[in-house]
C-alpha cells in the first residue's frame, strides 16, 4: 500500500473522547465544543468538495452531491466514473435542511478549500442554503425525468438514469431506497423554506412509498427479493425519515415558529404500522435479537448457507429511531397491546444486543454476524470475501445510546456510548479529506478500504445526523443538571 493510500488519522490533541465514567457537566461541555467545531468542519467540507469540482471542470454544471470522491486520497474520480447519486442527494437534502430549518447551521464565516493554494472565505449559513437549493432543483428535475422515480444513479448531464445494474431492477411503478431518502430531503426542504410545493412532493411520494411497499412494488436492488421472506429496510428508513420530519415540526413549535402540526398525527400513524411490523418479524424479546430477514411466522430466515444475517449497523438505527420516535407515540395502542414502554424496552434490547454482538475486538462493528454462531460473515454487499467495518454503524451505535440513555438513565448505554465514540474518532477520520470519516476499514487489520458506498461520494448523513443527536442529548443533560 502507498502512504497516498493510507488514512493519517487525527492528532490526538485534536480529538475528544468520552472517558469519563460518568455524562458529568464537564465532560458534556468538552463534548459539546468538539462536537459543534466538528459538525461545522463537516458541512464545510461538503461545501469545498463542490467549489473544488466547479474549479476544475469550468463550466460545467453538477447538479448534486458534487462529485464521486476517493474517500481515502481525498481526489475525485475520473469523469466517467462521476455520477448523480439518489441516496446521497436524498439524504444531503433531508438532513442539511433540517439542520438550517432548526437553526443548527451557524451564520459564521468558515474557509473553503478550493484548491490546494487557494481557499475561499463563505457565510457557512447562507452556503448550505443556496446548496440546498441545488439539490432541491436537481432532485426535482430528476423526479420529473424519470417518471417518478430518484434512480440509484443517474447521468449528471440529463438526470438521466444510467446503466447502472442497481437501476436495471425497477419496472414501472417500482421504488427504491433513493426515493425514500429523497421524501425526507422535499419534507424538510418544504419545511425550511416554507415551500408548498416542496412540502406537497414529499408527502405524495411518502403516500407512493407506503402504497408501493403494502403492494410489493418496492426493489431494493441489490437483494433478491423473495416473496416468503420480509426485509426490514424501507419500512426502518421510513420510520426515520418520520421521526426526522417529526423532531423538526416539534422543534420549530417550541421555538414558536411555523405551525406544521397538522401533519402530526398520520404521521405518527403510518409510524405505528411500521413498529408493529418490524417487532413483530426481525425481533426475538427472550433472549434479544434482530435479525435482517424474517420468515412469514415472525422468525429468521436463514440465508442459503444457512446462517441468519444479522446487520448490527442497522439493528442499533433501527433502536435509535424507536427512541427518537417515543415521545410522539401515544401511551398505548390497539387496546393496550402496544405501549410506548414496551417499545422503549425493546430499543433498549436490540441497542444492547448489537453491541454484545457487533464490535471486534479491534474496537469497530462489523457489517455482519451469523446470529445463530457470532461468526462474522463476508461483506458481500460490498464485494468483499471477508468481513468490512463501516464508519456508519458506530455513528449510529453513538446516537442510539444516549437518545435511549435519555430516555431510560440505564447506565449500560454509557458504555456502549464510550465504546462507539471512541472507535468514531480513533479510526476513522481522514486528513486527506479534512479530518472527515472514510468509509470503510477491515475490522482486524484497520487497513482502510476504497469501498464506494451507496451515496458513491462521502455520506452527507449518518455522521452528521448522529452527532446532531449527540449534540442535542448532551444539551438535554445539561438542562436537566448533569
Amino acid at each position: 500500500m502507498t502512504q497516498s493510500q493510507t488514512r493519517i488519522p487525527l492528532d490526538s490533541s485534536e480529538i475528544v473522547l468520552f472517558t469519563e465514567p460518568q455524562l458529568t457537566s464537564d465532560a458534556c461541555r468538552k463534548l459539546l465544543t468538539f462536537f459543534r467545531a466538528f459538525q461545522e468542519k463537516n458541512l464545510a467540507f461538503f461545501l469545498s468538495i463542490r467549489e473544488r469540482w466547479h474549479a476544475q471542470n469550468p463550466g460545467e454544471f453538477f447538479p448534486g452531491l458534487c462529485a464521486n470522491i476517493n474517500p481515502i486520497t481525498g481526489q475525485f474520480r475520473g469523469a466517467a466514473e462521476q455520477r448523480l447519486w439518489g441516496w446521497g442527494d436524498g439524504r444531503a437534502l433531508g438532513t442539511w435542511s433540517a439542520f438550517l430549518a432548526r437553526g443548527a447551521i451557524p451564520a459564521k464565516q468558515v474557509l473553503l478549500d478550493v484548491s490546494p493554494d487557494r481557499q475561499k472565505k463563505v457565510d457557512l449559513r447562507q452556503a448550505m442554503s443556496e446548496y440546498v437549493d441545488i439539490i432541491y432543483r436537481g432532485l426535482k428535475e430528476r423526479r420529473r425525468a424519470n417518471n417518478g422515480l430518484i434512480p440509484f444513479t443517474a447521468d449528471y448531464h440529463t438526470n438521466l438514469v444510467d446503466d447502472n445494474p442497481r437501476n436495471s431492477a425497477f419496472a414501472k411503478g417500482e421504488i427504491g431506497f433513493s426515493n425514500l431518502f429523497t421524501i425526507n430531503g422535499f419534507i424538510q426542504y418544504g419545511i425550511f423554506r416554507n415551500s408548498k410545493e416542496s412540502l406537497e412532493i414529499g408527502l405524495q411520494m411518502l403516500d407512493e412509498a407506503k402504497c408501493a411497499i403494502g403492494e410489493g412494488r418496492f426493489r431494493a436492488g441489490h437483494k433478491t427479493d423473495l416473496a416468503e421472506v420480509s426485509d426490514h429496510g424501507p419500512r426502518m428508513i421510513l420510520l426515520g425519515v418520520i421521526g426526522d420530519v417529526l423532531a423538526t415540526i416539534h422543534d420549530l413549535e417550541l421555538k414558536g415558529n411555523r405551525d406544521y402540526s397538522g401533519h402530526t398525527e398520520p404521521l405518527v400513524a403510518g409510524a405505528l404500522t411500521y413498529i408493529e411490523y418490524i417487532l413483530e418479524q426481525h425481533y426475538r424479546e427472550d433472549p434479544p435479537a434482530f435479525w435482517e430477514q424474517g420468515n412469514r411466522q415472525g422468525g429468521p430466515a436463514p440465508n442459503e448457507s444457512g446462517q441468519v444475517v444479522v446487520d448490527p449497523g442497522h439493528a442499533t438505527e433501527f433502536a435509535g429511531f424507536l427512541a427518537e420516535l417515543a415521545p410522539f407515540l401515544p401511551e398505548s395502542w390497539k387496546g393496550a397491546q402496544w405501549t410506548r414502554d414496551r417499545v422503549v424496552q425493546a430499543a433498549l434490547a436490540i441497542h444492547l444486543f448489537a453491541d454484545a454482538i457487533g464490535f471486534a475486538e479491534s474496537g469497530v462493528m462489523i457489517k455482519h454476524v451469523d446470529l445463530n454462531t457470532g461468526a462474522f460473515l463476508p461483506d458481500t454487499q460490498a464485494g468483499k470475501d471477508f468481513p468490512t467495518a463501516p464508519w456508519w454503524n458506530v455513528r449510529e451505535h453513538c446516537a442510539a445510546a444516549l437518545s435511549l440513555y435519555l430516555l431510560t438513565q440505564d447506565t449500560r448505554l454509557l458504555e456502549s456510548y464510550r465504546k462507539a465514540q471512541h472507535a468514531s474518532y480513533l479510526h476513522y477520520p481522514n486528513k486527506r479529506i479534512g479530518g472527515q470519516m472514510i468509509q470503510m476499514v477491515a475490522p482486524f487489520s484497520l487497513e482502510p478500504l476504497d469501498v464506494a458506498p451507496s451515496t458513491g461520494n462521502l455520506d452527507p448523513m449518518h455522521d452528521a445526523r448522529s452527532r446532531a443527536r449527540e449534540i442535542e442529548a448532551l444539551e438535554t443533560v445539561l438542562e436537566r443538571g448533569a
